[in-house]
C-alpha cells in the first residue's frame, strides 16, 4: 500500500509530482533543500530533485537561495499555475470524502463495510 494525495487523483500527475507539490503547498512556512522534500515525501533525493527541477522550470515553484551548493525551494507566489494549483489543491483538501487514503495499489480489498451490508 501506498500513501496519495487526492490531488493525484484529480489531476493525474504521476504521485511523486502530486506528493511534492502537497507536501511545498501544505508547508509554505519556509523554503525546502530537495533532501527534505525526499524526506516528507517519502521518495527519492534523486527523483524530489528531478521533480523540482521540472516545477521549478515550470515556474511553479522557484529556487529562493542556495545553500553549499544545495538549492532551496519554496511555492512561486508570482506564478498564476502555482497559484491556481494552491487553490485547487485547498478546494480538494476541504471537500468532503477526499481526505487522503491508504490505497491497494493491488486492486484487492475495498470497503469491508460495503462487504457487510450486501
Amino acid at each position: 500500500m501506498e500513501n496519495k494525495t487526492s490531488i493525484t487523483g484529480v489531476l493525474g500527475f504521476k504521485p511523486s509530482v502530486a506528493d511534492i507539490l502537497a507536501y511545498m503547498i501544505e508547508n509554505t512556512d519556509s523554503d525546502h533543500t530537495s533532501t527534505e522534500v525526499a524526506a516528507g515525501v517519502g521518495i527519492g533525493k534523486g527523483t524530489a530533485r528531478l521533480v523540482l527541477s521540472q516545477l521549478n522550470a515550470l515556474g511553479v515553484v522557484r529556487i529562493t537561495r542556495t545553500l553549499s551548493k544545495m538549492n532551496l525551494y519554496a511555492v512561486n507566489n508570482e506564478s498564476k499555475i502555482a497559484m491556481l494549483l494552491v487553490e485547487l489543491f485547498n478546494a480538494i483538501k476541504d471537500e468532503p470524502g477526499t481526505e487522503e487514503e491508504e490505497i491497494d495499489e493491488s486492486g484487492a480489498g475495498g470497503d469491508d463495510e460495503e462487504k457487510d451490508e450486501l
